[in-house]
């Protein structure tokens, strides 16, 4: 598989390390006070319930995880997603 499905409930967890390449260029949301981390490893912060970027999903916090679940539920079964290609 070419290019995995990333997704995570915020991007705080991908602000430091190996996951800072993962970040860094792309569009995503977090808690508000991450804001600063993802930044600083180039992501570009949106204030908005999920940010979907590519195979990016990501939400701010767990009130989101409706939106966050329905965007994935959408992300796995569009014809682009690594999911349907392995049907």
């Amino acid at each position: 598989m070419g290019n995995p499905l990333n997704q995570a409930t915020t991007l705080g967890p991908m602000a430091r390390g190996s996951f800072a390449d993962v970040v860094r260029g792309r569009k995503g949301t977090s808690y508000p006070s991450v804001r600063t981390d993802l930044v600083n490893a180039g992501a570009h912060w949106v204030d908005k319930a999920v940010v979907v970027d590519g195979n990016l999903i990501t939400s701010r916090r767990p009130a989101d995880l409706d939106a966050f679940g329905d965007a994935l539920l959408r992300q796995l079964d569009s014809a682009d997603s690594p999911a349907a290609a392995a049907r």
